[in-house]
């Protein structure tokens, strides 16, 4: 993740996220309020922060500490991290998905018919792009990492569309049958894309040759990791399904997840929740999970995505976008 340095600027949100263990305590989330006039610069200064809550509502002047050592642990340092979620438009409410696009904007899609360019700044003003015909409640939305090609899953008619914004070509049309296909990958070793619908996956070949993929678990949500396997979301977790043979095994377990999953630059496993009112998850490959971000109850977030700066960027079911920044 892309971290910044100096004073914070006002997000809607914010949580700190500490690594280890701090004079003996589990390490932990919590909101840490600032008092005015006042910079914290120690683990100590910021554990009383949070203590005191009351009326410490004012985030915009907190000031990053670049190390801490924790006064119980001789020689430790751990540097301490903010996580702001910066609010940047909002479209017309609907669950769809999000992808980054080498123009430097993001793509929306709102499960309609519509498909939006969207800045990345706080503020940005959501397009709808009108060069798009043969929408069918455009759903998923991706952008290859081979050719750039940017490909649409029209959920009202189980098709894929190749090219989307440049001027539209079917790639294929799937059987009537997987109508309510809705989120999309592909093997960036070997080309193939991998949709989900109700029941397991459709694998489609460059060529346009589709088979089921995967068993019959339900998933909501697909990337490809840079290990060679698929990790799907489910409502009862995540599997990580070989690329190979198609089996697959459960390697988080939660009933809240939401469907948005992605392999960020670090490695790790980012996943939409709707936990505690909606929060994204990391999830490394092995497993082990941490909350990384909690947003404003009842936002419920849907779709994930990165940019070639690092930032994480949510769709939520309401139509909000978020810009997700380490600080």
């Amino acid at each position: 993740m892309t971290s910044k340095s100096g004073a914070l600027s006002s997000g809607e949100f914010l949580r700190t996220y500490r690594t280890g263990v701090i004079a003996g305590a589990n390490a932990s989330y919590s909101t840490i309020p600032k008092k005015a006039g006042k910079s914290y610069a120690t683990t100590n200064d910021l554990l009383e922060a949070q203590n005191q809550r009351g009326v410490l509502a004012d985030l915009s002047e907190l000031v990053r500490t670049d190390s801490v050592c924790g006064p119980h642990i001789p020689g430790q340092y751990e540097p301490l991290k903010f996580v702001v979620a910066n609010f940047i438009t909002s479209i017309s409410s609907g669950q769809g998905s999000i992808s980054y696009n080498n123009t430097g904007n993001l793509y929306v899609t709102n499960g309609t018919n519509n498909v939006y360019s969207v800045g990345r700044s706080p503020g940005s003003v959501a397009t709808p792009l009108t060069n798009i015909g043969q929408l069918s409640n455009a759903y998923g939305i991706m952008q290859s990492q081979i050719d750039n090609t940017v490909y649409i899953v029209n959920n009202g008619n189980g098709s894929i569309l190749e090219e989307a914004v440049l001027g539209v070509s079917y790639l294929v049309t799937l059987s009537a049958s997987l109508v309510g296909i809705q989120t999309i990958a592909q093997d960036s070793l070997r080309g193939n894309f991998y949709v989900t619908k109700l029941s397991g996956l459709q694998k489609v070949t460059t060529t346009g040759i589709t088979v089921s993929f995967g068993g019959t678990t339900n998933y909501t949500g697909i990337t490809y990791a840079t290990n060679d396997n698929l990790y799907g979301t489910t409502t009862n977790g995540i599997y990580q399904i070989n690329i190979a043979t198609g089996a697959s095994s459960q390697i988080y377990a939660n009933r809240n997840l939401t469907g948005g999953i992605i392999q960020a630059n670090d490695g790790n496993l980012y996943v939409t929740s709707v936990e505690n009112g909606g929060m994204v998850i990391q999830v490394k490959l092995t497993g082990s999970a941490s909350v990384f971000v909690s947003l404003q109850s009842s936002i419920i977030p849907q779709s994930i995505t990165q940019d070639r700066d690092e930032y994480l960027y949510v769709s939520c079911q309401n139509g909000n976008i978020y810009q997700i920044v380490v600080a």
